[in-house]
């Protein structure tokens, strides 16, 4: 099974790709979708277009996205939604079957525990996905969430 795992941002959407076969998760790419300043719209077009992308490019059978939170700052939650929106209808335009997760349960399926900081997730993702070297955070959250999904079906 291929895995999509969507970190959703308006400005920043990190992506994960993982190929699961049996009990083996295979790292197949990641990255990160960036944004320019062009307006609202634009980039949720820009957001759907990619995603779409992505799914026809890597043959993805299953998608994993986090799910919505509400933070201090409305405007921010309201833009992630949005977000969040372009990329649900980019996944669902291709039929993707979608599952979402919240930021404790990834931590908690990839760390063993609900509450870790980043650090530790990012240090452990890379060590199951037999990954070296660094990754920008956008990307590393994506594939979290793909590997959290894995753990999951």
């Amino acid at each position: 099974m291929r895995i999509l795992g969507i970190d959703p941002g308006s400005n920043i959407t990190g992506y994960g790709i993982v190929d699961f076969i049996g009990k083996k998760i295979t790292y197949v790419d990641s990255g990160c979708i960036k944004i320019q300043k062009i307006s609202l719209i634009q980039k949720m077009h820009t957001l759907n277009k990619c995603i779409t992308q992505l799914v026809s490019k890597y043959n993805i059978e299953h998608a994993a996205i986090e799910k919505a939170f509400v933070s201090k700052n409305i405007q921010s939650s309201l833009k992630l939604s949005q977000a969040r929106g372009a990329l649900i209808s980019g996944l669902d335009y291709q039929s993707v079957e979608l599952f979402e997760y919240s930021p404790t349960k990834v931590k908690l399926a990839i760390v063993g525990h609900g509450h870790a900081e980043k650090t530790m997730v990012n240090k452990l993702l890379l060590n199951i996905l037999n990954i070296k070297g660094e990754m920008q955070q956008d990307a590393s959250d994506a594939l979290s969430i793909a590997v959290c999904h894995a753990f999951n079906v």
